[in-house]
């Protein structure tokens, strides 16, 4: 054995320190029962075990002790090997009767990192490898080891992707720790949720319904449960979990904060929360420290630091309790290197999927893949859904995702007594019956220039508001605040007041807001019933004697084919004029049974094939055919998104605060943890996101915050109150182009 105390693994920790580090965190998965298979265990035992060991070499030391005393020495890639290829010749082959098991710790060192490209140059350095590693005693890698590590990653060896997982996951943990955090562990228990959840039914005499009770039976099995609003579905999905390692996944980050506020008030220890919650989405840091800032009143350097070390605790994914958009977890059905870290900590994970429905097929392809790689490794779904059609159903068992248990919770209570007209948004309507019934009235648009539009022949009225995504950060969160404000669905309600709110998408899923009636033109039937969910929402108008829905089925053409799938567009018009020919009033238990009849694939098929299939097919046999490895985890996460955007400045916002944003690009420079993070942060705060047929990258000024992130200041048309205005010849020119982000979990 090597004495590795006397080699260095970073300027301030010894590879004997490191690795005992990687071991005790590897144990601790295993106590709290998150590795089951002794098998295993011993297998990612040896891989943290010889992950450094490449490290001893003299070049690496070198340069690791001029780092220690501020120098910087770079890689020389003409004369050093990549330490996780070295490593590999220091794992003893005939200490395993399985070859297999031998190959799958090798593979694991091996590609445990890809500063370079490890196969070939194990080809092609042998005399360069054997000359740093003279010093010391040695295995031979045979050629024939070599040609079977790509056997084990074309087969997708299961032992071998959580074996390399495992080494990731001790290893990242390990690694992020700086001094004086040894108390940050790598998981922390979930010894609390269901305690807190009897807690928090028992003060308020609940009994657990129907859906609460199917969700808790059945937290061992892979469930899809459709209910329908106010059945306390963020309760059931928390019971279903129970107390394991657990992700709630929604698409909107404004349904997510509302939701990590709930948990954090209701189902933590107060003190522990950072030990026992972690929200997951693009903005969570600034969000972290906006929160902890509103507790303590102020913002202090402690108090960040606080906020940024529970920020780095959650991008470890540490917490057991965490509510995720599905972009931070479900990348890594594209394989890129590393990406058995996320299997494999879903592979001992419950996830709870909010609103599947409301998906594109790509990104809808994505998950159920992801999910059936879940599954297959280990791990558990529970579907909770307001409305899901039978083709999407269809889908998952075709994608060979087994659903053991499936079940619908809705009743017959009316809530929405629904007006259909074929044609297009009436204005005046909505002016007139706003003058003659005040209220509060919610207007939903499939376009942000449709919304913009309304608001402009509205605006003369008073209490009057717009809600979209093109708003600058800071903005759009005020807007958050207040439409939950003004449609608080509590018992607090203020009934009395009233005013307007003109929105698109953004509205759709998972806001507990409540409007007294609702305008809305048709996109899709899941997202209609979505829309209506916020209109009588808590069901106070009993007696439903005249319309409180309004739903306008003629659009804008240029959009059926484009940013609404044309299928799903004729079948949702088709269902809507047929049944509300019949009846005005709609059951909770009618729109399941609308859904159910028309939506199926049979339907989805009919005449010209689906487009709607079509795309979903394509996505996924992407990924049936890509190649570990191949596409680099940055490039993942822009396709899973779907990035066609820019992320620019405003030029009218970077005038007014040009002088703090200059300040914060210099702290950026030169700072480091919270304030650089918190730099970046503020200057985020005055971006937002534009479709690319809207950028001219020559006519801007670009803001470098990080090798992935830029800015660009653009003078484009911007108010507090409309949010981005596009020119009259930009909309023009590209008229055929998508006007609204559906990817909102962005």
């Amino acid at each position: 054995m090597l004495e590795l105390d006397n080699y260095l693994a970073k300027p301030n920790e010894t590879i004997r320190e490191h690795t005992n580090n990687l071991l005790r965190d590897l144990k601790k998965m295993k106590d709290l029962g998150y590795i089951k298979d002794k098998k295993l265990y011993e297998l990612a035992k040896e891989a943290c075990e010889y992950h450094d060991y490449g490290k001893v070499n003299k070049y690496f030391q070198k340069r690791i002790k001029a780092a220690k005393e501020g120098k910087k020495i770079k890689f020389n890639e003409n004369i050093e090997i990549s330490h996780n290829i070295l490593s590999i010749f220091f794992i003893d082959r005939s200490k395993w009767e399985n070859k297999d098991d031998y190959m799958r710790i090798l593979n694991a060192v091996l590609n445990h990192h890809s500063y370079s490209e490890n196969f070939k140059d194990l080809r092609e350095k042998k005399d360069d490898i054997e000359d740093i590693l003279k010093d010391f005693k040695t295995f031979k890698v045979k050629k024939r080891d070599i040609n079977k590590l790509y056997d084990l990653i074309d087969l997708e060896d299961r032992n071998l992707l959580l074996t390399k997982g495992l080494l990731h996951r001790c290893d990242y943990s390990a690694s992020s720790r700086k001094e004086g955090d040894e108390e940050l562990e790598v998981e922390y228990p979930n010894d609390f949720l269901i305690d807190k959840l009897d807690d928090f039914m028992n003060k308020r005499n609940y009994k657990l319904n129907e859906l609460q009770q199917f969700c808790k039976k059945n937290s061992e099995k892979n469930i899809i449960a459709i209910a329908q609003t106010g059945m306390g579905k963020t309760e059931a999905g928390l019971y279903w979990i129970g107390n394991n390692k657990g992700f709630f996944i929604l698409p909107l980050k404004t349904a997510i904060n509302a939701i990590y506020e709930r948990c954090k008030k209701h189902f933590t220890d107060e003190e522990k929360t950072t030990k026992q919650l972690g929200l997951l989405h693009g903005d969570n840091l600034a969000y972290y420290i906006e929160q902890s800032k509103e507790k303590e009143k102020e913002t202090t350097e402690n108090n960040d630091e606080k906020m940024f070390t529970y920020y780095r605790e959650t991008k470890k994914y540490s917490q057991p309790i965490n509510i995720s958009t599905p972009d931070q977890l479900f990348d890594f059905v594209f394989k890129y290197n590393s990406y058995e870290f996320k299997a494999t900590i879903l592979s001992y994970s419950k996830l709870v999927i909010d609103e599947i429905q409301m998906y594109s097929p790509d990104v809808l392809a994505y998950l159920i893949n992801g999910i059936k790689m879940v599954s297959d490794l280990g791990g558990k779904f529970c579907i909770l859904t307001a409305t899901l059609a039978p083709f999407v159903k269809d889908l998952f068992e075709v994608s060979g995702v087994k659903i053991d248990e499936y079940q619908e919770f809705v009743n017959e209570n009316k809530r929405h007594f629904v007006e259909v007209k074929k044609e297009e948004i009436d204005i005046e309507l909505i002016r007139k019956n706003y003058l003659e019934k005040k209220g509060k009235v919610l207007v939903v648009c499939n376009t942000i220039k449709k919304a913009q539009e309304i608001y402009a022949e509205l605006k003369d009225l008073k209490n009057i508001n717009l809600f979209h995504s093109r708003y600058i950060k800071v903005d759009r969160k005020k807007k958050e605040d207040e439409i939950l404000e003004f449609a608080e669905n509590s018992v607090n309600r203020k009934d009395n007041s009233h005013g307007i709110w003109i929105a698109t998408q953004v509205v759709e899923a998972s806001l507990d807001i409540d409007f007294d009636y609702l305008y809305t033109e048709l996109s899709d039937i899941n997202g209609l019933f979505q829309r209506f969910g916020r209109c009588n929402r808590s069901g106070r108008k009993k007696n439903l004697i005249e319309p409180n829905c309004f739903v306008f089925t003629d659009i804008n053409p240029r959009l059926i084919g484009g940013m609404i799938h044309k299928e799903i567009y004729n079948l949702s018009k088709e269902a809507l004029l047929d049944f509300f020919d019949k009846s005005k009033i709609i059951s909770e238990r009618e729109k399941i049974d609308m859904i159910n009849k028309y939506f199926t694939t049979e339907n989805l098929r009919r005449g010209e094939s689906s487009e709607y299939l079509r795309n979903f097919n394509y996505s996924m046999n992407k990924l049936k055919h890509l190649a570990s490895g191949s596409i680099d985890k940055h490039d993942a996460q822009k396709m899973f998104r779907d990035i066609h955007n820019y992320n620019i400045i405003p030029q009218s916002i970077y005038d007014v605060n040009r002088e703090d944003i200059e300040r914060s690009l210099e702290l950026i420079k030169i700072s480091k943890n919270s304030k650089r993070v918190k730099s970046k942060e503020f200057i985020k705060d005055m971006s937002v996101s534009i479709p690319v047929y809207a950028f001219e990258k020559r006519d801007s000024i670009e803001i470098k915050l990080d090798r992935y992130t830029s800015l660009y200041i653009v003078d484009i048309e911007y108010n507090k109150d409309e949010g981005l205005k596009f020119k009259k010849k930009t909309r023009e020119k590209y008229a055929k182009e998508s006007e609204e982000d559906f990817g909102a979990f962005l």
